[in-house]
């Protein structure tokens, strides 16, 4: 039985769980929302009770929170493939941290890159270096181990003597592999260039003997197809795709769109000298005896002129057509009919014209005859020139910027401001003759094309020769892999201006890597792709960093010339070289040291004798060559001694081999061969090359060894027998060099710069 005390609590909670007071026996009224905040927040000392806030890290997700930091954290997506690791961050948000990254081909912390931090990412394509030594390309490993140089394989043949796509065939599709490769990379061939034209949109054509056709795209000058091979004289070029040129027997090609085609429509047999365009409508073309042709977009036709003087060169305009020849002929067509302008000053044969703007005319020929017409009051003015030389071409882009060139002997290039005519001594010396041709398109655009194949351009500063059109004579080559090979070429113009141009191949085409005024190479030896090294003419030696050229003289030694330069990479450089022969002091002829610093080898006293050539298999081991029959060892740190080769001939180049056999070779055909103890003669009066002057040899082994000499003599040592290779190339062959026995390079002093070139791994010389 409850008792009334014990009731009152019971009560009294039955009570306010009802919404009833003991005071106010009644319900109450509602609290508005407001006074209820009140009551949850601020308590009182009355009893009642107020809400607990939530607590951050108690292992329980309170009212409130996103998550708990006591909780153990949970797999979560973090947007990028991977699985992810869940964070609480101050209970507030839950956020999911990528995992590390790792090897297997994905993003997993996904920053945007996969496997970083790894070699490579597995299974990706990695840029490599082939065993041919060439940039190819292979998988990385499931393990992100870059790929090892075996596995790494090129994705096209170069032409190297090396399968560098690792398919088991070496250099497919390469000329070289078929024969000796004849290479032009300075010019496109011994065929003198006639003519040249330079279109408005960047574009160039040269033309000449042979139905050559070059093609300027902007970067070089490529050979094009012909249609035939017909002289041809002249061309003319209204842009890339439309272009004209005429030759011998009435020979017309066009080129419309990307390639040229032969026109037997021009109705003359004649041979054709010059052409001229205005529009695709309207070109003309003049020749022998008077011919002149118009093309009037539908057919050529033939145009009376009225005389049978072989008129070399045609300028057409939308106004005017002028055409000039033989006799002094000047003849001048109104649209209707021919009239000959010229008087009785002009008596020279004229060669070329050059229309200025309509009343005024220049015209050039033999003899170094130059005049210019004004048709305002009809007279010529000729003009005093020192020279005798024979003017082919006339170009302008204003009247006071004209340009003459020609002759040959030596050639002339001359330049008018306006007031006065001067010569521009400038212009690279590349041809022995002259200029045959010039066109441009601005006066900081001028191209001049010149007998011997050579393309010179100017920028409006300076002359330069052009990519793919560079006349040298070849005389050395190094190289340090099969897509690093050096070759350096000189030239001289009659008055003694020397030049030379150094040629890189890269494996599969040769580029001109620099051309330098003022020096005329001899050898060259390269320890790296940036690290090449030239000798010549000089006491200098001159290192290219494959951007510039630096100057080290070897000492204060007048009248030292160097022909030779061998060296070992990373370590000692040899020099060798001449005085004059009036010099009996027995100044150094050899050099040893590194760039910059270097120390005589003082060889016994020669006072004749020149050192021609230097080779060896290390720094110890170095022979050098020269003049009556002179061979040298090192001997010591700073010396050479003499030993007997057995014949007095003048030795020009020697090679080492590691097995420590050697070959030098001269002049008379000369070949000793060192076998370790003493040099042995290895030429008889019977063999085919005896008389013959031997340039270079060089070998891939004791067995394996080539000779280059006069007269296209190429040789070939096999281990028993020397044995003659027959070869494309009438010159003089000067250097051999290779990177192995399937990959030889032998150059010629042609002055189209003949390369042979010979690749592949099954072929006998």
């Amino acid at each position: 039985m409850l008792t009334g005390r014990r009731f009152l609590p019971l009560l009294s909670a039955a009570a306010l769980l009802a919404g009833c007071s003991l005071l106010y026996p009644f319900e109450l009224p509602e609290e508005d929302a407001g006074d209820a905040a009140d009551a949850d927040t601020t308590g009182g000392d009355d009893g009642g009770e107020t809400d607990v806030p939530p607590t951050c890290g108690n292992g329980t997700v309170d009212p409130g929170e996103a998550c708990d930091t006591a909780i153990a954290p949970g797999a979560c997506d973090p947007g990028c493939g991977s699985t992810g690791t869940e964070r609480c961050v101050a209970c507030t948000s839950l956020e999911c941290d990528p995992p590390s990254e790792n090897c297997n081909g994905a993003d997993d912390d996904c920053d945007g890159e996969t496997d970083e931090g790894y070699p490579c990412a597995a299974g990706s394509d990695v840029a490599c270096t082939t065993p041919c030594g060439v940039t190819g390309v292979a998988e990385c490993s499931a393990t992100c181990e870059a790929p090892s140089r075996a596995a790494c394989a090129s994705t096209a043949e170069a032409c190297n003597g090396c399968d560098d796509t690792r398919d088991g065939s070496t250099d497919e599709g390469c000329a070289c592999r078929d024969g000796w490769a004849v290479e032009h990379p300075l010019a496109p061939g011994p065929e003198s260039l006639f003519s040249i034209a330079a279109a408005p949109d960047g574009h160039a054509f040269a033309v000449g003997s042979g139905g050559v056709i070059l093609h300027w795209d902007g970067a070089r000058w490529t050979r094009e197809v012909p249609p035939g091979a017909y002289n041809l004289r002249w061309v003319d070029a209204l842009r890339e795709d439309f272009a004209v040129a005429v030759g011998s027997n009435g020979s017309v090609v066009w080129r419309r769109g990307a390639s040229w085609t032969y026109d037997d429509s021009s109705g003359t047999s004649q041979p054709l000298f010059g052409v001229s365009i205005v529009d695709e409508n309207d070109v003309w073309a003049s020749g022998a005896n008077g011919t002149v042709i118009h093309w009037d977009g539908a057919s050529w036709l033939p145009s009376a002129t009225g005389t049978t003087r072989h008129l070399y060169r045609i300028l057409a305009t939308t106004d005017d057509v002028f055409a000039v020849g033989t006799g002094g002929t000047v003849l001048h067509f109104d649209g209707t009919s021919w009239t000959r302008i010229s008087d009785a000053s002009v008596t020279s044969e004229i060669e070329t014209a050059w229309v200025v703007d309509a009343d005024h005319l220049w015209v050039a020929g033999t003899d170094g005859f130059l005049a210019s017409w004004e048709r305002t009051t009809a007279t010529w003015t000729v003009e005093t020139l020192t020279t005798s030389e024979t003017l082919y071409s006339l170009w302008g882009s204003s009247t006071n910027d004209i340009w003459a060139g020609g002759g040959w002997n030596g050639g002339i290039l001359l330049h008018y401001d306006g007031t006065t005519w001067t010569e521009d001594r400038t212009a690279p010396s590349v041809d022995r003759k002259g200029y045959l041709a010039l066109s441009g398109t601005a006066a900081n655009d001028v191209y001049g094309s010149l007998h011997d194949g050579g393309i010179v351009h100017y920028d409006g500063t300076s002359w330069r020769p052009m990519e793919g059109a560079v006349t040298a004579s070849l005389r050395a080559v190094w190289g340090v892999s099969g897509q690093d090979v050096f070759v350096a070429g000189a030239t001289a113009s009659p008055d003694g201006r020397p030049s030379t141009a150094l040629l890189r191949y890269d494996g599969t085409r040769w580029t001109l890597a620099s051309w330098q005024e003022g020096f005329k190479a001899e050898d060259v030896w390269a320890a790296a792709r940036d690290d090449v090294y030239l000798v010549g003419g000089d006491q200098n030696i001159r290192r290219w960093d494959g951007a510039s050229w630096t100057t080290s003289p070897v000492g204060l030694f007048i009248d030292i010339d160097l022909f030779g330069v061998w060296g070992v990479p990373g370590d000692e450089i040899f020099i060798v070289g001449g005085q004059d022969e009036t010099i009996t002091d027995g100044l150094p002829r050899a050099f040893h040291g590194t760039f910059g610093s270097w120390t005589p080898l003082l060889p016994p006293d020669l006072p004749d004798v020149d050192l021609l050539d230097v080779a060896g298999t290390n720094a110890d081991d170095i022979m050098a060559v020269g003049s009556d029959g002179t061979i040298l060892l090192r001997a010591g740190a700073d010396g050479l001694a003499e030993i007997d080769s057995g014949t007095t001939e003048t030795l020009r180049s020697v090679w080492v081999d590691v097995s420590g056999d050697a070959f030098a070779v001269g002049d008379n055909g000369i070949i000793v061969h060192w076998d370790g103890t003493g040099w042995l003669s290895m030429t008889t009066g019977s063999d085919p090359w005896y008389g013959f002057r031997l340039n270079a040899v060089w070998g891939a082994s004791a067995d394996n060894v080539f000779a280059a000499g006069e007269s296209s003599t190429l040789l070939h040592w096999d281990g028993t027998d020397w044995t003659p290779v027959v070869v494309d190339a009438l010159a003089d062959l000067t250097d051999v060099w290779g990177t192995s026995a399937n990959n030889v390079f032998v150059v010629a002093n042609d002055r189209s710069g003949i390369i042979l070139h010979r690749c592949g791994s099954a072929w006998s010389p």
